[in-house]
């Protein structure tokens, strides 16, 4: 399997594009993989929803898809009750010394406007990849990943779900740079079909995180090929992480930019984006991160 995979046109995906080594046998043939009735049906489901929304995202103005989006991050946690109480409860843990129960309600509240609004930008982005403003970005040190992969040993970008995160791939595309990902794709075959479509339609390479051995192969074969390897290191991990302070607490992170940066010599570069207003974004892209080395490996 490639380490890269691409898709000839929209319509017709390759192989290499949707297919996971884990799904095929030692012969090579595909493994049927079983399916209950009941989750076939909710994948149907969700994946027309999200057909009707891409529509709807497509055809209304930037101005009404704002105003649309604020009344949606209103409205979308009445329908998911559990997850609101996640949100909250997290909110709480970090922020329950500065803010009331009110303000995290608005935190809460606004940060699922902007999603929302956010993947109206990136349906925009799949429809027309060149007719997308994209200076409406303004970027802030972009001269360290030029100065990094001056040294020919690619650049390793550690970033967090924070601001429009999939619009720093695609700008950094646009403006010339070879990035690749490494993805968890959703559970839905349809819409982790329609992503890695979308991906190689602006020409982002991607790697998924499974297997494991093929995702750190890849890894290693992008940074050797002098590319940016682009990584989210805040979602919690079961095991094998490193503890760090995080709002007072102590929570698993991964340690796989480091391993990479030992095993290449590539810099590990902090980036982040914020929205600064409807059609504004910011995009910070810090210095390299000075590594200790001690000898002890934990």
């Amino acid at each position: 399997m490639a380490c890269r995979p691409r898709v000839l046109s929209v319509g017709t995906p390759s192989r290499h594009a949707t297919s996971n080594p884990e799904d095929f046998s030692i012969s090579g043939k595909k493994k049927v993989k079983s399916v209950p009735l009941l989750k076939k049906v909710e994948h149907l489901l969700q994946w027309n929803l999200f057909k009707g929304l891409m529509v709807v995202f497509r055809v209304l103005p930037r101005s009404l898809l704002f105003a649309l989006s604020q009344k949606m991050g209103a409205i979308f946690f009445l329908l998911l009750p559990k997850r609101k109480k996640i949100a909250l409860d997290n909110l709480r843990l970090a922020l329950e010394r500065e803010t009331t129960e009110e303000q995290r309600e608005t935190i809460l509240k606004r940060s699922m406007a902007n999603i929302i609004y956010g993947t109206t930008e990136l349906i925009r982005v799949a429809a027309a990849p060149s007719r997308f403003p994209y200076n409406g970005i303004r970027w802030e040190g972009l001269e360290h990943l030029e100065n990094a992969l001056k040294q020919g040993k690619g650049a390793i970008l550690v970033s967090s779900h924070i601001g429009n995160f999939p619009l720093i791939l695609t700008g950094l595309v646009q403006r010339g740079f070879p990035v690749q990902v490494i993805v968890r794709n959703p559970a839905n075959p349809n819409v982790a079909d329609l992503f890695n479509r979308v991906r190689s339609r602006v020409d982002l390479g991607y790697i998924r995180d499974k297997p494991k051995e093929h995702c750190v192969r890849c890894a290693l074969k992008c940074l050797r090929n002098n590319e940016a390897l682009f990584l989210q290191i805040d979602l919690n991990v079961i095991s094998g992480g490193v503890y760090v302070d995080f709002f007072g607490y102590q929570v698993p992170t991964y340690i796989g930019p480091v391993v990479f940066a030992q095993r290449t010599g590539a810099p590990i570069l902090p980036i982040f984006s914020v929205r600064e207003s409807r059609d504004q974004h910011r995009v910070f892209l810090e210095a390299p991160v000075e590594l200790i080395k001690t000898g002890n490996r934990d």
